[in-house]
């Protein structure tokens, strides 16, 4: 691991193609975009959604988005973090979350009440996200996605 403090911001929300990887995605365009914008998009939404909420969010606005998120931990060799999310996505009926919002929605309500996926997600919250040290400082899981997404950027940049 590096000693150098990586910023999410500047690697994900802050990043110059930040409000494009958006636009694109929102308009539904996920798929005009290269490797690495895809890949900085994806991680870029599971960090800010379960750093805010918690995976259950994610599912909630992002799990359409699961099988490509998958790909993009995958793409910067989080390959344990994928497959946690693997895991989580198992309990969903085909085994991912609907990518109708309204039908991915009742579908978390209806595991609300299974132990073993909450279980699971808290789990995957506490894998991904570490610790809270303070209100602006975490330490994160065992892998760390922004060291690996760094790392994957400067490959792919380099070719």
């Amino acid at each position: 691991m590096s000693d150098d403090i990586i910023d999410a911001d500047e690697l994900f929300y802050a990043h110059p193609d930040w409000p494009m990887l958006v636009e694109k995605t929102l308009s539904g365009h996920l798929s005009d975009l290269d490797d690495l914008q895809r890949t900085r998009y994806l991680l870029g939404i599971l960090l800010g959604e379960v750093g805010n909420g918690g995976v259950e969010q994610w599912f909630q606005n992002q799990g359409a988005l699961a099988g490509e998120t998958v790909e993009a931990l995958r793409n910067v060799a989080a390959f344990q973090t994928a497959d946690k999310l693997v895991t989580l996505g198992a309990f969903f009926p085909d085994g991912r979350p609907s990518a109708d919002d309204h039908e991915r929605a009742v579908q978390i309500e209806s595991l609300s009440a299974n132990e073993e996926f909450q279980n699971e997600m808290d789990s995957f919250d506490k894998w991904l996200m570490g610790d809270m040290v303070s209100d602006e400082e975490f330490v994160f899981g065992d892998e760390d996605i922004l060291e690996l997404f760094s790392s994957y950027q400067q490959r792919m940049q380099i070719n």
